[in-house]
């Protein structure tokens, strides 16, 4: 279904190729751990090489999109100024929008999700994943700064990733 939804939209859009758009849903990945790097549809990559990315069963709908499934993913070493170990990568160009949906594992305690670009790993953006509440998931969203690759990761502890974005 995906791969024909792409197909019909690229065919719709004028100059699609000159854009980097396109998503990754929890909801289109086996269950399971993710132990080494996975290139996934639209250029995302699953980044599990270092720290294993685990898909997990989970119901929640978000802003009327149900999902069962989630990216379970833990902490990306960034803050300690180390490399990223656990992330999903994809390409965007400057101006395009990204999209996240996801919470916090925690019930308690509210986690940041990290969005760095991959040449040099500097963080462009800390976007708030609220506290475990199916009811209240959260939507982040910002605008690329420059063409490139970008990366998803934890700054600490595990967050839940459903769905990612990438848009005009």
């Amino acid at each position: 279904m995906k791969k024909l939804l792409a197909a019909i939209a690229a065919t719709l859009l004028f100059g699609a190729s000159l854009f980097a758009e396109g998503y990754i849903s929890a909801n289109d990945i086996d269950l399971g751990k993710i132990t080494s790097d996975r290139k996934e549809e639209d250029g995302f990559i699953i980044h599990g090489a270092q720290k294993a990315i685990e898909v997990t069963k989970d119901d929640v709908k978000i802003k009327g999109e149900k999902f069962t499934q989630r990216f379970k993913m833990g902490g990306s070493a960034l803050e300690k100024g180390g490399e990223p170990v656990c992330y999903i990568s994809f390409p965007a160009k400057k101006g395009e929008t990204v999209t996240i949906y996801g919470l916090s594992s925690s019930k308690t305690e509210a986690r940041v999700a990290e969005i760095y670009n991959t040449s040099d790993k500097s963080v462009v953006k800390a976007l708030p994943m609220g506290v475990y509440d199916k009811e209240n998931a959260s939507v982040v969203s910002f605008k690329i700064p420059a063409d490139g690759r970008y990366a998803v990761g934890s700054k600490h502890s595990t967050i839940y990733i459903y769905n990612i974005n990438v848009s005009k």
